[in-house]
């Protein structure tokens, strides 16, 4: 019945639910049944979707600075390589990673 919600969305919506079941729904301490607002929970939804996909994109980005730019930038130091490299490295590994428009 409910199996398309993210739990999370739900205990966000509803802050008074301490359960949640794909089967059964929310309940309260009390164990009594809530009655979801599905509108409310499935914009949390899109929220929350939208907030992971960000912070996967920040780490990706991390990962390939460690691994791409940083090495340029020691390079720089070490009068092996120039600024430019460097400042291209940063903006291709931002155009692999982009963060989304909306």
């Amino acid at each position: 019945m409910y199996q398309e919600i993210e739990h999370e969305a739900v205990y966000k919506v509803h802050p008074e639910a301490v359960t949640f079941s794909d089967v059964y729904g929310a309940f309260d301490v009390n164990n009594n049944s809530i009655k979801l607002d599905i509108l409310k929970i499935e914009e949390e939804s899109k929220k929350i979707k939208q907030e992971k996909k960000i912070e996967n994109i920040k780490y990706q980005r991390s990962l390939a600075y460690l691994k791409e730019s940083d090495p340029l930038f020691f390079k720089i130091q070490r009068g092996e390589s120039n600024l430019e490299e460097w400042k291209s490295k940063i903006q291709e590994i931002r155009d692999r990673f982009p963060y989304p428009t909306t």
